[in-house]
């Protein structure tokens, strides 16, 4: 799956270049793996804004949302310069705590200059 996201990420920058609000790079993002998916063919819904609790000592708290899930993958999108800095790795760090440890996690950040991603495998 990380292929195919890497491979629609830099299709979606080409297209629109830096400077954009993650909102629209979310949204071309989905429109660009539908499309990935379908030349695949791969049977998997593309879901944004995928919201899920987030409990504290049994008790529900709270909601986290992920950008989009596609099959087991979580895939959070971030405006920036790259996805290597201390800001993105602890934020990669508390994504994986709300997620399924099944679930795999690819942090895109569509950045000034490129855009980078990074996976961060489930334990299955």
């Amino acid at each position: 799956m990380h292929a195919v996201v890497k491979r629609a990420s830099h299709a979606v920058y080409r297209a629109l270049g830096p400077g954009m609000a993650e909102v629209v790079y979310r949204n071309a993002l989905c429109l660009e793996l539908q499309s990935a998916l379908q030349l695949l063919g791969m049977q998997l819904a593309v879901a944004m804004e995928v919201v899920r609790p987030i409990t504290y000592r049994g008790t529900h708290i709270g909601f986290h949302r992920h950008d989009i899930v596609v099959g087991n993958c979580v895939i959070e999108i971030k405006v920036g310069k790259t996805s290597g800095s201390p800001q993105y790795e602890a934020q990669v760090q508390r994504y994986r705590r709300h997620i399924h440890p099944a679930e795999c996690l690819v942090l895109v950040v569509f950045g000034t200059a490129s855009v980078t991603t990074a996976i961060h495998p489930g334990t299955t």
